[in-house]
């Protein structure tokens, strides 16, 4: 009992430099500064637009945020976006392979939260469908 209290307070006391988490209020700066840029995206924006989206999207797609629209997922939010700055199909261009790998073999449990990262993909399309099959 006492070993494990001591374990437990060395874990505790040490400092997590190698975790380094987003907090809530970083995910959603970061979304609030993306839909931002996205609204007055021009061109030649549109590589490092797509690849801030893509990384929000993989890790934080299946979160909810709050919108005009109400509260919604994260991956629904910055896909209407991405719509309306008319870059959803270069998103899914350049997405769909490392979409299609990251659902082909993908556990049951994750296929939801990791779909909801790749909207507008062929690949989070069948897993929604494989999802909606197997409810």
């Amino acid at each position: 009992m006492i070993r494990s209290a001591l374990l437990l307070a060395l874990a505790l006391a040490a400092p997590a430099a190698d975790l380094q988490l987003p907090t809530a209020f970083e995910v959603r700066r970061d979304l609030t500064e993306l839909l931002a840029d996205l609204a007055k995206a021009g061109p030649g924006d549109e590589g490092p637009l797509l690849e801030r989206a893509a990384t929000l999207l993989a890790a934080h797609g299946h979160e909810p945020a709050e919108s005009p629209d109400g509260a919604r997922p994260i991956g629904a939010i910055v896909a209407d976006a991405l719509a309306r700055a008319h870059l959803q199909e270069r998103y899914v261009a350049l997405y769909g392979d490392r979409a299609r790998q990251a659902l082909e073999g993908c556990p049951p449990e994750d296929l939801a939260r990791r779909a909801a990262g790749y909207p507008g993909t062929a690949a989070a399309q069948a897993a929604w469908k494989r999802l909606a099959d197997h409810a």
